[in-house]
């Protein structure tokens, strides 16, 4: 029940940045105690990850359920498409996400007298399915990113799993987004404030 009002807040916030976006953007630039330059790389910054965060859930969630659906046919599960969507679904939940569907269809197939297939369907999960979520969203949001930010792959790892930790399913978004907002503030103060090291020891006079 929570994880649905939560979710459901969600969507209805993301609706309102949806239409309101451009004058929530023009309102930041004008009330922001930065420079106008470093105001526009932050924001820049924002809506890049933050695309990237969505597209990159979206398309590991559909890489799994193909994963998991070609299991599902390998390993003689009934309703092998629906069970694929269900796994989409499910895909979307933080922790346990994928779990919910593969498992029961395992333990399914084992009560059928199938052990080896329930066997190896655990297993093809266990490597494919759950490895697409955890290796492979990352890896989608640094190529959906084009090197464009300088986002290690295990940095927005672990921010996708800190974001989750902290933050629910929004820390799919929020998680890299934090990261992102670190480097940029970073990137702007060697840019604009930091000035050459000076040599040290102090040469002699």
């Amino acid at each position: 029940g929570r994880a649905t009002f939560h979710t459901a807040i969600m969507l209805i916030a993301f609706y309102f940045f949806l239409v309101e976006g451009a004058r929530i953007v023009d309102w930041m630039r004008r009330v922001s105690p930065l420079e106008a330059r470093q105001t526009r790389d932050l924001l820049d910054e924002f809506r890049a990850v933050s695309r990237a965060s969505i597209l990159g859930t979206a398309i590991a969630a559909l890489f799994q359920a193909l994963l998991a659906t070609v299991g599902y046919v390998i390993t003689g599960v009934p309703h092998a498409v629906f069970f694929g969507l269900c796994t989409l679904i499910a895909s979307f939940i933080p922790v346990v996400g994928t779990l919910l569907v593969w498992l029961p269809a395992a333990a399914f197939v084992w009560l059928a007298g199938a052990h080896g297939a329930a066997i190896l369907l655990g297993a093809w999960c266990l490597v494919f399915v759950v490895g697409a979520e955890h290796i492979g969203k990352p890896l989608a949001l640094r190529y959906i990113l084009g090197g464009q930010q300088e986002m290690h792959t295990g940095i927005v790892f672990l921010s996708l799993l800190g974001g989750l930790e902290m933050f629910g399913l929004i820390g799919l978004i929020l998680g890299p987004l934090v990261f992102a907002f670190l480097l940029a503030m970073l990137r702007i103060y060697e840019r604009d404030f930091r000035r050459p090291d000076a040599s040290f020891p102090p040469a002699a006079a």
